[in-house]
């Protein structure tokens, strides 16, 4: 599996067991309104490129964030709950893209 869209969807979470597909390239939940966060298995997902969390309730990213070397584009457009971003997103060397819209920072890590 390469992608995983959920788009739209009433799912409440992600389960755990997302993060043992490692060759999953683009994971998409915008609009699920009840994603409030994300597991720490995500950490798992090597090979992931594009992860798209427009319109989500997450209101943090987990440290493990930091692990997806090969991220290239992260979005949270209407995260109106994010408070926070990790310190390990300056971990992401191969991100290009970060977009955060309409969300609840107030500052960003000094990793950025």
């Amino acid at each position: 599996l390469t992608q995983f869209w959920l788009n739209g969807s009433s799912v409440k979470e992600l389960p755990a067991s997302v993060g043992s597909l490692s060759y999953l390239k683009d994971l998409s939940v915008g609009n699920c309104c009840s994603i409030s966060s994300l597991p720490v298995s995500i950490e798992g997902l090597a090979s992931m490129v594009k992860l798209q969390l427009d319109g989500t309730s997450i209101t943090d990213l987990p440290d493990q964030i930091g692990a997806l070397k090969s991220l290239k584009k992260l979005e949270m457009r209407n995260c109106e709950c994010l408070r926070s971003l990790p310190e390990s997103i300056g971990n992401m060397l191969t991100l290009t893209t970060l977009i955060i819209e309409n969300a609840a920072i107030t500052e960003l890590p000094e990793s950025v």
